[in-house]
């Protein structure tokens, strides 16, 4: 499962991101592409899960900013694996 999140500064607070991390990074793969349009910035978060089996995981993205505002953007990444219903049940 994969899912991406668009991240806009807004023009009266801009912001860049300096670095990002997984709070655990051991079942997620994140990725993050800054994207210039125009003058303004903004940032495409790509999470892909990497368990398979069954069960419910956290994690949490940590992105550092060079805002004196807010230096940190924390993004809470949940995903709950069920299993398939039985195709043939009497």
């Amino acid at each position: 499962m994969q899912k991406e999140v668009r991240i806009i500064p807004r023009e009266k607070y801009p912001f860049k991101i300096v670095t990002s991390n997984a709070q655990y990074g051991k079942d997620i793969l994140f990725q993050i592409n800054e994207n210039k349009i125009g003058e303004a910035t903004e940032y495409l978060l790509k999470v892909k899960n990497i368990k398979k089996e069954k069960g419910v995981y956290r994690d949490k993205i940590i992105l550092q900013t060079n805002s004196e505002i807010k230096p940190t953007l924390k993004i809470s990444v949940y995903l709950k694996i069920l299993e398939r219903e039985q195709e043939n049940r009497n």
